[in-house]
């Protein structure tokens, strides 16, 4: 009536978002880097690589900075984006959303460089 059925036992996802098992720590070894003072987090915009990107243009990343929803020629999807700005440095996360006759891109995660 329902057709066939199935169950899965086990999974093991080998790649995801462009990271792969290969590469990947286990709990324990974080543990251990931690411990030991060796641990070094992944560059954010390694782990962001498979979202597509927005670059801003630089009289719009100071307003980016400050959270500001900004309105772009751009169509609507796909979401979230990765925010660049024009040398590729990783600016945060955003939304673009349909808004009043343009695209708005909505913050989501704003980094700012306090270097």
């Amino acid at each position: 009536m329902f057709g066939d059925w199935g169950t899965l036992a086990r999974l093991v996802r080998t790649q995801s978002c462009g990271l792969n098992l290969e590469t990947s720590l286990t709990f324990e070894a974080i543990t251990f880097q931690l411990e030991t003072g060796t641990f070094t987090p992944l560059d954010p915009a390694k782990a962001l690589t498979h979202l597509p990107s927005v670059q801003l243009a630089p009289n719009l990343v100071q307003r980016w900075q400050f959270g500001q929803r900004l309105p772009l020629e751009l169509r609507p999807n796909p979401n979230p984006v990765k925010v660049e700005d024009q040398a590729g440095i990783l600016l945060g996360i955003g939304e673009l959303r349909l808004g009043e006759g343009a695209t708005i891109l909505a913050p989501k995660l704003v980094l700012v460089d306090k270097g």
